[in-house]
């Protein structure tokens, strides 16, 4: 046992001298300054790149043994531009090469260091440059015979800092705290494992966003060949899963990948990216915690420098799909950026606005069988409209929808044809079914102009009333087949500034109809009511159909005020003035209500002596208010022209404060005559 001790101890007591003699041969023989020269030219000739060692070299021996660089830069000659630096760069070294005066690079681990990656609005790099001479895996200086070789079985970079800029696509981005770990790492087209992890911050938004990503990695940086496989990225709650290829990245560089997401909840992904601020009112949310949307996507891809091919992308949100195909030519020599694209899904929602001043905001909607993807617009007081995009770009494409619901309005399959070009944007509906007949029209969205113009037209025919009116208003006050003409204006930078100038007219008719009479009943016996006599009437059916109902809305300066509307039934005429207050979710109109004589249809007969009497009414409401709470007579008008009516009938000889005695009594035979 003693013996085998001494033996262990002289040896172990050798190994130290021998480290201790190398380490003093290293630090007395080597000139780590020597291979400066080296360095810089095998970057060079390597990379067409210069490397500018402007701090010291020097001999490090923790973690490792190897060569220290200190203030690193590297820089592109063609352009004098500076695109990379670094604090510092430890490079392991096999020692007893290193004495034999060859620098072998095992390991890199690099501190502090910051890269520029700009393109110009020609497209052209900051770190293309020309191709350099082909180089064996050891390069001698001519400053020199000093020879240097590169294997890497590990690269490790901490505290990393990126600007990308690209101004021909108009992005910039920095990409911070970015840390990166690979072993084996090479250019020669050898695989090799990388990970790394970094925030990535846009600009002017400042939206923060945190990566994670690892791959299998080849590089051949002379051919200018890049291989990602196995990628994993992953942006908290999605994670990304494929592979990407880049071809002559230092040239005219190509690219084709393909990407696979998990499944995950695009709201919680939208809110940590920042693009939407997670709701303060839990009401926007109903049962968030019973609901979660599950999005799953695939994408397969392709492009260059010039555009960029959706090959296919397909999405699953819930039991809803979606399938995009899509060319994207970036921006370049002054033209826009243009997209052509094709979008098919099987349903859309749009949800109504609530009253928020947040941000556009995508919300879960309660959970039933026709539970699909809820957009929320923001609240139209404030929010400004980004007409800048319709002159940033032109689009050209079209979406088929298999069905589609607008608030409480439900629309039957469709095509949906986008033309966007030089800031004006068309969108034209062909037919499409809506409740039991058709809808097409077209919308203009003109952005060329400091305030957005919009221009639309829409017409309905032998749509069903009966089941549209309850969808809009919770009643049904008319049935039948409706046929209409809109065409309405507005201009604004903001929803509210365009429903505030909106202007245009409607106009429609009903076929084949029956009318809800109830709440004008009830407006006329309140009116018989105020008679002298107060005599009792002749009771109108509940429903009457008419041979003819047409009618009109006018709109001159929003929905605000100064709307005219008409309602014509056979002899029976409807007309008003007024507007709805969207904050207070009520509306007021004036309305005057006279039946008429021969040659109309007399579907409501009266005397002809009171042909063409008009009745003042004001139908004034909150919209959650009874129906039976809408209108009501004006009194105190009703009354002077039941004075009137008194006055007419007396003649011009009859006392102004006393009616003949026959005419008294003929006030309850109007009224009689009036609602027989």
């Amino acid at each position: 046992m003693g013996k085998f001790l001494g033996t262990f101890l002289k040896i172990l007591t050798s190994l130290v001298l021998l480290g201790v003699v190398m380490v003093l041969a290293l630090a007395f023989l080597v000139d780590p300054g020597k291979y400066r020269p080296a360095l810089q030219h095998a970057v060079l000739t390597s990379t067409g790149l210069e490397l500018n060692i402007a701090g010291d070299m020097s001999l490090t021996f923790s973690p490792y043994i190897g060569v220290m660089l200190e203030d690193v830069r590297v820089r592109n000659p063609g352009i004098n531009q500076e695109l990379a630096s670094f604090s510092r760069i430890s490079l392991r070294a096999d020692p007893w090469r290193l004495l034999r005066g060859t620098l072998t690079m095992e390991e890199l681990t690099a501190s502090g260091m910051h890269i520029n990656l700009y393109v110009s609005a020609d497209g052209t790099g900051s770190w293309q440059t020309a191709d350099p001479e082909s180089q064996g895996p050891e390069v001698a200086s001519e400053a020199g015979e000093e020879a240097i070789s590169a294997a890497f079985r590990r690269v490790t970079i901490a505290d990393a800092s990126l600007d990308i800029q690209n101004s021909a696509q108009g992005y910039h981005y920095t990409v911070r705290d970015l840390n990166l770990t690979g072993t084996n790492g090479n250019l020669q087209f050898r695989p090799f494992p990388l990970a790394t992890d970094f925030t990535l911050v846009s600009h002017p938004s400042e939206q923060v966003m945190n990566f994670n990503f690892s791959s299998n990695a080849s590089i051949d940086y002379q051919a200018g060949n890049l291989s990602l496989d196995g990628i994993m990225l992953s942006l908290t709650p999605l994670l990304l899963q494929g592979q990407l290829a880049v071809t002559d990245f230092r040239g005219t560089p190509q690219y084709t990948g393909s990407l696979n997401s998990n499944t995950f909840d695009p709201v919680d992904l939208l809110q940590n990216m920042g693009v939407v601020s997670a709701p303060d009112n839990a009401a926007f949310l109903p049962e968030r915690n019973a609901i979660q949307r599950e999005l799953k996507m695939r994408l397969d891809f392709s492009g260059d420098r010039q555009q960029l091919t959706v090959n296919h992308l397909t999405a699953t949100l819930d039991d809803r799909e979606f399938d995009l195909e899509a060319e994207v030519r970036f921006p370049r020599d002054r033209l826009p950026m243009n997209i052509n694209y094709r979008l098919d899904t099987n349903a859309l929602l749009f949800a109504d606005t609530p009253a928020a001043s947040e941000p556009a905001e995508i919300i879960a909607s309660p959970g039933d069988e026709q539970d699909v993807p809820v957009l929320v617009a923001p609240d139209e007081a404030e929010f400004r409209i980004p007409t800048d995009l319709l002159s940033s770009m032109n689009v050209q494409g079209s979406v088929g929808l298999e069905s589609l619901t607008a608030g409480a309005l439900q629309f039957g399959p469709m095509d949906l044809f986008t033309n966007l070009e030089n800031g004006v944007l068309d969108i034209e509906a062909r037919p499409v079914a809506f409740y039991d007949g058709q809808l097409e029209g077209s919308v203009r969205l003109n952005g060329r102009q400091p305030e957005l113009l919009v221009e639309s037209r829409f017409s309905l025919s032998d749509v069903n009333v009966g089941h549209l009116l309850p969808e809009l208003t919770g009643f049904d006050p008319v049935e039948g087949l409706l046929d209409a003409e809109m065409s309405h204006t507005a201009a604004g930078n903001t929803r509210s500034e365009l429903l505030d100038s909106l202007a245009g007219s409607t106009t429609f008719t009903v076929e084949d109809n029956s009318v809800n009479f109830s709440l004008i009943k009830q407006v006329f016996t309140t009116i018989a009511a105020l008679s002298p006599t107060g005599e009792a009437i002749q009771q109108w059916p509940d429903v009457v159909e008419f041979e003819r109902l047409v009618g009109f809305v006018l709109l001159e300066n929003g929905l605000a005020s100064d709307q005219i509307v008409n309602v014509s039934m056979d002899n029976f005429d409807m007309t008003g003035q007024g507007g709805i207050n969207r904050e207070e979710q009520s509306f007021g109109y004036d309305f005057l209500f006279t039946v008429m004589g021969e040659p109309l249809p007399q579907t409501i007969p009266v005397s002809e002596r009171y042909h063409g009497m008009s009745w003042p009414v004001r139908c004034a409401a909150n919209f959650d208010s009874a129906i039976n709470q809408y209108c009501r007579p004006e009194f105190n008008q009703v009354r002077d022209l039941f004075a009137q009516l008194s006055r007419d009938e007396a003649g011009p000889s009859s006392e102004p404060d006393q009616a003949p005695e026959d005419d008294q009594d003929d006030s309850g035979g109007f009224l009689r005559d009036l609602f027989r």
